[in-house]
């Protein structure tokens, strides 16, 4: 989220996206889910700021989240010290979320939530170096390298980067740096200019990030990392919703497929007023039904937040507030949730408003030279967050309410995406079901066609139930989802397998299980 003004892509744009697709090579990773839990990367404290907690995943996991997004500042990462090892306190504690995430046999992001920046300097062009930044991945990518499940997200919405073929050269010497720490079966996430926003894939400005190359072979684990929102000026920090962004994710699949490449909807989201639902809703459907181009969304935010946050997706207990329920529980990867809330389907009233531009250059209003995240309540203590230093990861920009701002704090700058479209509040519908789901379906034996079975522990059975699907106590209203659920769970079982005294006799390991295995199974689903 960051306040960009675009002027957006006109007619030339759509002969762009209609380009004739380039094939994708078969997914390994299952069709993601789930929501960023900001903390890590509050304040420049040798803390990291605030850690959330735990029980939130706890809770999103339970409703079917399968990712979760974990972002954390450079600066405490490191001590302070650019260049410098990981901060062991930071470590320590970063690390547990992240092995919690993974205990719930979920993906977790890494994310470095720093703008391309350090106080202010650019990495690769004035600022840090190329190494400096490289440097961070690499030590990270020692600790992590055994396990398929964490995913390396390079920088958090670069923006105002003055070459991006230069940006695109320090983002390749990182890929080479976790590569050569042995980190060789994991995905990593390549952002993009201008807050990484989906117009600057579609239109051709991030094309020398498509270029960067993967020294492990292939090109499907590298991912192309996006953030979009849904309100007037696209900064997700309004609390209503003024389009549904089903024609930009369209547009975004269809470049995608035109380079071969997929991508990752890394942060999404919206505010609590009834316009929401349905458009968020909306854009949710339009991901699920473009997931072999747009593999999974991850919402912002859950988290250290404050309650009053305006993008909050917070349960308060064991119960969600009412978007989160409505527009994304139905769309987690892991479970039926709640009924969809209508989705339109896309129409040209949604892009009838675009503002014709032949080059599609983005016109920004002038920034702050400086800025300060504001002061933040943190659920894993009492007291808040001071407001940070210089070195804050926040970058520059204009004035208005932060994304990490709540009710009480001042005002501060913040981020936000371009209106990609601008049309008025998508219509409603009266369907209750995700568009392409049955109306019913023949009860009948196992849909999991998968036989492969290391330790002879084989895929759970998926059934038809109604016009859902079920596996085991979980129900599903898309039949790939109960497949791939199926296969993490043989996954989840043949890794406790592999740790077992009878596992290690018989020469199974977490990394057939996990990588060789699931791997596997996935593709069984894609074919």
């Amino acid at each position: 989220m960051r306040f960009s003004s675009f002027a957006i892509i006109s007619t030339a744009l759509a002969a762009v996206v209609r380009a004739t697709p380039s094939p994708i090579e078969k997914r390994a990773l299952p069709r993601l889910g789930g929501f960023n839990i900001a903390g890590f990367d509050f304040g420049t404290d040798t803390n990291g700021g605030s850690n959330p907690a735990t029980s939130q995943i706890d809770h999103f996991v339970k409703n079917g989240a399968n990712v979760f997004r974990l972002p954390f500042g450079w600066n405490p990462a490191v001590g302070g010290q650019l260049g410098g090892t990981l901060n062991p306190s930071w470590f320590t504690a970063y690390d547990k979320l992240v092995q919690y995430t993974l205990s719930k046999g979920a993906y977790a992001i890494l994310d470095l939530h720093n703008y391309a920046r350090w106080n202010g300097g650019i990495v690769g062009q004035g600022g840090p170096t190329d190494a400096q930044l490289a440097s961070v991945w690499e030590q990270l990518a020692k600790k992590y390298s055994s396990n398929a499940k964490v995913i390396f997200g390079l920088m958090n919405e670069p923006h105002d980067i003055p070459n991006i073929g230069t940006f695109a050269k320090t983002l390749q010497v990182s890929v080479n740096a976790i590569r050569s720490a042995g980190a060789t079966s994991q995905y990593i996430l390549l952002p993009g200019q201008e807050w990484t926003h989906a117009p600057r894939w579609i239109d051709g400005t991030n094309d020398p990030i498509v270029q960067i190359t993967d020294p492990a072979g292939g090109k499907e684990k590298l991912l192309l990392d996006v953030h979009q929102y849904l309100d007037s000026d696209g900064s997700g920090t309004h609390a209503d919703c003024t389009t549904d962004n089903v024609a930009m994710m369209n547009n975004l699949a269809n470049y995608l497929k035109g380079k071969g490449r997929q991508a990752i909807l890394s942060e999404t989201g919206a505010g609590p007023d009834a316009s929401c639902k349905t458009a968020l809703a909306a854009q949710l459907k339009t991901v699920v039904d473009q997931s072999s181009s747009i593999i999974g969304f991850v919402i912002w935010s859950g988290g250290a937040f404050d309650s009053s946050y305006v993008l909050s997706a917070i349960p308060n207990g064991n119960t969600d507030n009412a978007l989160v329920a409505a527009a994304v529980n139905p769309y987690l990867p892991g479970g039926a949730g709640a009924a969809p809330a209508p989705a339109p389907a896309p129409s040209s009233t949604s892009t009838s408003t675009r503002v014709s531009s032949s080059s599609a250059v983005a016109v920004r209003p002038s920034s702050s030279s400086s800025s300060a995240r504001p002061t933040t309540t943190s659920q894993a203590a009492t007291s808040a967050k001071p407001t940070t230093t210089s070195q804050a990861v926040t970058p520059p920009r204009p004035t208005t309410t932060s994304k990490a701002a709540s009710s009480a704090a001042p005002t501060t700058t913040s981020r936000s995406t371009p209106p990609a479209v601008t049309s008025s509040k998508p219509p409603t519908s009266t369907s209750t079901k995700p568009a392409g789901t049955p109306t019913s379906l023949p009860a009948g034996g196992n849909l999991q066609k998968y036989t492969g079975a290391l330790g002879g522990i084989a895929a759970p059975p998926v059934t038809a139930s109604g016009n859902q699907f079920k596996e085991g106590t979980n129900t599903f209203n898309f039949l790939a989802d109960a497949l791939r659920r199926s296969c993490d769970d043989q996954s989840n079982l043949c890794g406790s397998y592999a740790n077992s005294a009878a596992g290690r006799a018989a020469g199974v390991s977490i990394n057939q299980c996990q990588s060789q295995q699931q791997t596997a199974c996935y593709q069984s689903i894609s074919a």
